[in-house]
């Protein structure tokens, strides 16, 4: 990913939402992207970061993809992004 296409999925968020990072393509764990400054971020005893990830809203296309009325979840808004 160039910084470019980066700026364009950014200007798509929330400013206030929280930016994740997984540790893998599968979603295994996720991190703060930044470990400076107050975050919303729990750690268990060895340090892991532990999310439930859910959709905000469903939308045609992700209905398409298979999603359904379950995989939708309140809480913390984040970004995620995957390697």
């Amino acid at each position: 990913m160039k910084v470019k296409e980066l700026k364009v999925i950014l200007e798509q968020c929330n400013d206030e939402d929280d930016v994740l990072i997984a540790s893998d393509s599968e979603g295994n764990s996720y991190s703060p992207l930044s470990a400076s400054g107050i975050n919303t971020c729990e750690y268990n005893w060895n340090g892991e970061y532990h999310a439930e990830i859910g959709l905000r809203a469903l939308t045609p296309e992700l209905l398409d993809l298979g999603y359904r009325d379950e995989d939708v979840m309140e809480g913390n808004p984040c970004v995620i992004f995957y390697p």
